[in-house]
């Protein structure tokens, strides 16, 4: 039998029981059916514990707790992926499946050629911030991915730097996959590198403006080449997230 895994941040332990009162938690308990006696895991970032379902009715759930697991950090390097924002249900798409193969960020970016029309960038982000619990439900992780700021080409580099303060990242590795490349492949420049992040940056549908390319150049981001083939932008970060995490030993 599948164990359930339950996210809860913070978790109140009160006499080796959680007692919940949340909605959304609540609501899940009774869309996978979990009954009175059924073993759970509630975990966030920082703990994890096997629980019991002791008691649950339309207002609350009581769990006991079996013991606590264990937490294991993510190896480095971390990887970001920097994504101009898509349209439709592609952006979500892409957090959800990169959550899912071990992204430790997402900055969305708004470039050039970004066609949805972007408003409450803050409203946005919290939408998309949803999405990546569900992810590491299902990818049996324990880190949650942040969903960082909407930035634009000019306010990255800043924002690239505060990220690196936030996560302790003494060296990064910056990667542009540019559809023009012809003779720097992805998989060449991740042979035997020693960093602490990579950070990832894949344009829209019609990819990158000249004038973008070489301000991300500037910024010492490296040119490569990800597939021979035209890809939809949607496509080619779920598929740069999984190769570069094969690369660096951590799919």
């Amino acid at each position: 039998m599948t164990l359930h895994r339950l996210y809860k941040d913070p978790l109140e332990i009160h006499d080796q029981q959680i007692e919940t009162t949340d909605r959304e938690l609540l609501h899940r308990l009774q869309v996978t059916r979990i009954s009175v006696g059924e073993e759970v895991e509630f975990f966030n970032e920082r703990e994890a514990y096997l629980a019991e379902l002791k008691e649950i009715n339309r207002r609350s759930a009581v769990f006991c707790i079996l013991k606590k697991n264990d937490v294991i950090p993510e190896r480095k390097p971390k990887l970001f992926l920097i994504q101009s924002i898509l349209k439709g249900d592609a952006m979500d798409d892409v957090i959800e499946k990169t959550t899912e193969l071990g992204i430790s960020g997402i900055i969305p970016c708004v470039t050039n050629r970004v066609v949805p029309r972007i408003g409450n960038n803050k409203a946005k982000c919290e939408r998309w911030q949803k999405l990546v619990v569900p992810a590491v439900i299902r990818s049996d992780r324990y880190a949650i991915p942040k969903i960082h700021d909407v930035e634009t080409i000019n306010s990255l580099s800043e924002s690239l730097e505060s990220i690196s303060h936030i996560y302790a990242v003494h060296k990064n590795f910056k990667i542009l996959l540019n559809e023009h490349e012809k003779e720097i492949k992805l998989w060449n420049v991740l042979q035997n590198k020693n960093y602490d992040a990579i950070f990832l940056i894949i344009g829209p549908e019609g990819g990158f403006e000249e004038s973008e390319v070489k301000a991300l150049l500037a910024m010492g981001f490296i040119s490569t080449q990800f597939s021979e083939r035209v890809l939809t932008a949607d496509v080619a970060a779920i598929g740069v997230t999984a190769l570069t995490q094969y690369l660096i030993g951590k799919l």
